[in-house]
């Protein structure tokens, strides 16, 4: 017969069984006790998304995609769940887990243990974002649905915050933003739940640093690199300054960057590869950090140093660097002032990109951002926002955008960011 006890203990699950009397654990051979009555329960995804829950063990290791059922061995085990993201033309969906019973104590003589894994939409996603300046609110998000034809929806989510985009969303769909007040120059977080709700939203962390306040013009662009630490251009000083993960959990006002490279002429644009190499737009130069040169504080020089031209029968430079933004494939765009480039070649010199696209823009179009289709967005002009689609970024010339989305609520329009990224690109927020 088997016999059975459940105990609670120190907030973990205390869960085994006797044996039938044959003594042997069909697991290890070992002789130990098991149960087949680890359950696993999945809810709150649609169907056709899979989950991401492994549970860990001295014995065990299961990747599961749903509910499940699991025979294991005695010992301590670990229950986690990663976010999952549902596909969508423009941007996806992305959903948080939440975990009844983190750690459970598999013991024999204990009875069944359900552990429940409840996934939620995280409220920033599906969206996309973008600042505005010269207007009542300053963040405006754009449900997925009304982007893909020209229009004027209404924004899904409007917000009053203290700072606008360019910005960088980390991994849980909190959004950082620049705060450029006087008096408060320095780095904001807007919890996901938060800022989806709208109206005036306060940061739940407010990160102040000497490095960001010594001067004007301060702050100037964000990113993440693969490890959740967060990158920013300080274009006083004319460096790239990283503040580690671990000293973004909560507010200071004295936060010391862990590396400082300097010598970085007015960064205006940041972006990281998938080796996690930095590349920065440094006026009309766009500049490679090697990820060995970011391991530590330096002056050194950038490994790669890339200017650009137009192509015959008129060479001119490319200037004015805007925006960056890394394809599927490596190869990285860039923000010309207006005119996109694609640079394929990534080596140093003065190199004339095959694909240069003017945008036929009425406006300063700060940033770019590619969606999950490999579309381009960036500003329009007063009060709208446009998108260039993947067919159109094939071939040089001058291009009317495919989609135009504008608001009378919207002033300048500055740089539109997605969460998550797009699953290809590899970056921090992309949830693969």
């Amino acid at each position: 017969m088997k016999y059975c006890l459940a105990l609670g203990l120190l907030g973990s699950l205390v869960v085994g069984c006797g044996s039938d009397g044959g003594g042997h654990n069909t697991l290890t051979g070992s002789g130990e006790c098991a149960t087949d009555s680890l359950a696993i329960t999945v809810t709150g995804l649609p169907a056709g998304v899979s989950a991401k829950v492994t549970v860990d063990g001295p014995l065990n290791h299961a990747s599961l995609v749903g509910s499940e059922s699991l025979k294991v061995a005695t010992g301590t085990y670990t229950i986690t769940a990663d976010p999952v993201t549902a596909p969508d033309p423009v941007v996806r969906k992305a959903y948080k887990a939440s975990v009844s019973t983190a750690q459970a104590d598999v013991h024999c003589g204990a009875d069944a243990l359900a552990v429940s894994v409840t996934y939620s939409l995280i409220p920033t996603s599906n969206q996309l974002w973008v600042g505005s300046q010269n207007s009542d609110n300053d963040t405006f998000g754009y449900a997925s649905a009304v982007l893909t034809s020209s229009g004027a929806p209404d924004a899904t989510t409007t917000a009053s915050t203290a700072g606008s985009l360019p910005g960088a969303f980390d991994r849980d769909g909190n959004l950082w933003l620049i705060d450029g007040t006087a008096g408060s120059v320095g780095l904001k977080r807007y919890a996901a739940d938060a800022l989806a709700a709208g109206a005036n939203v306060t940061p739940d962390i407010v990160i102040g640093s000497d490095a960001l306040s010594g001067g004007i013009p301060g702050p100037t662009t964000l990113a993440f690199d693969g490890s959740g630490n967060l990158w920013v251009g300080v274009a006083y000083s004319n460096e790239v300054a990283k503040f580690a993960a671990a000293d973004l959990a909560t507010s200071t006002d004295s936060a010391v960057p862990s590396v400082e490279i300097s010598g970085v002429p007015s960064p205006a644009a940041l972006a990281f590869d998938v080796k996690g190499n930095l590349w920065v737009g440094s006026g009309n130069d766009v500049l490679e950090y090697t990820v060995d040169t970011l391991a530590a504080s330096s002056s050194a020089p950038p490994a790669t140093t890339i200017d650009a031209q137009t192509p015959e029968p008129v060479i001119g430079a490319l200037s004015n660097v805007l925006g960056l933004a890394f394809n599927a494939e490596g190869q990285l765009w860039v923000n010309y002032d207006g005119t996109l480039a694609l640079l394929t070649s990534l080596e140093s010199g003065t190199v004339t990109p095959a694909i240069q696209v003017q945008a036929d823009v009425l406006a300063l179009p700060q940033g770019i951002a590619l969606d999950e289709s490999g579309g381009m967005w960036l500003a329009y002009s007063a009060g709208k926002f446009c998108k260039f689609s993947a067919s159109q970024l094939t071939a040089s010339g001058s291009v009317a955008p495919a989609v135009v989305i504008s608001s009378a609520a919207l002033g300048s329009v500055t740089s539109p960011a997605f969460f998550p990224a797009p699953a290809r690109l590899g970056l921090y927020a992309s949830l693969k």
